[in-house]
């Protein structure tokens, strides 16, 4: 049996990211958001951090699985990147708070 942390709930803030061949940029996540969940369309890497921090790679970034929802903490203010493994595609990125 797995422990849940935390329960979050939606902001209803969602934002949508395309990657290709080079990396995507999503705005910052807001003041209030503290888990973002990511669903993407294809395999791709993803990456947090601050402007200019935050540049996914294959080897700065974790694997997201095409069509597998994903949640992550984050910090009020990030940014996620994302770049594709090898078909071009979208990360949704719904935003959450405790």
């Amino acid at each position: 049996m797995t422990a849940i942390k935390y329960f979050f709930k939606p902001l209803n803030v969602n934002q949508t990211l395309a990657y290709a061949a080079t990396v995507g940029t999503a705005s910052p996540v807001g003041s209030q958001t503290y888990a973002v969940m990511l669903h993407a369309s294809s395999d791709c890497y993803v990456s947090f951090g601050t402007t200019g921090s935050a540049a996914a790679s294959a080897t700065a970034g974790a694997f997201l699985k095409a069509d597998e929802p994903y949640t992550f903490d984050c910090i009020p203010g990030q940014i996620i990147s994302a770049i594709r493994k090898s078909a071009d595609g979208t990360l949704e990125i719904s935003e959450l708070t405790q």
